[in-house]
C-alpha cells in the first residue's frame, strides 16, 4: 500500500512540474509574438444581434464533377443555357 501511495505522489509531482513548465513555455511564446491593439476597440461596432452569419461559396461551372459539359436539357432546367463562362456565388 505504501508503494502505491508513493507512486501516486511521484506522479502528482511530475504532473505539477510538467504543468508549470508548460505554463512558462506558453507565456514565453506569447511574449515573443508581436500584436497590435488595432482591433481592441473598434468604433461604431453595432451590438450583437444574436444572428448567425454564414458565408456560402459555390461555383456555376457548366460541367459535371468529371469536367464534362452538362447536356442542353440540364442547362435549360437550371436556367443557365444563355450564360457562358464560369461564375462564382458568394
Amino acid at each position: 500500500m505504501h508503494f502505491a501511495q508513493a507512486l501516486t505522489a511521484m506522479l502528482a509531482i511530475i504532473v505539477l512540474a510538467a504543468s508549470g513548465y508548460a505554463s512558462i513555455a506558453v507565456d514565453n511564446l506569447r511574449a515573443g509574438v508581436s500584436t497590435t491593439p488595432a482591433l481592441d476597440e473598434v468604433p461604431d461596432t453595432p451590438p450583437d444581434d444574436g444572428a448567425v452569419d454564414i458565408l456560402l461559396i459555390g461555383t456555376d461551372a457548366r460541367t459535371d464533377a468529371g469536367g464534362n459539359p452538362l447536356p442542353a436539357a440540364m442547362l435549360k432546367e437550371l436556367r443557365t443555357e444563355h450564360k457562358a463562362g464560369i461564375a462564382t456565388d458568394t
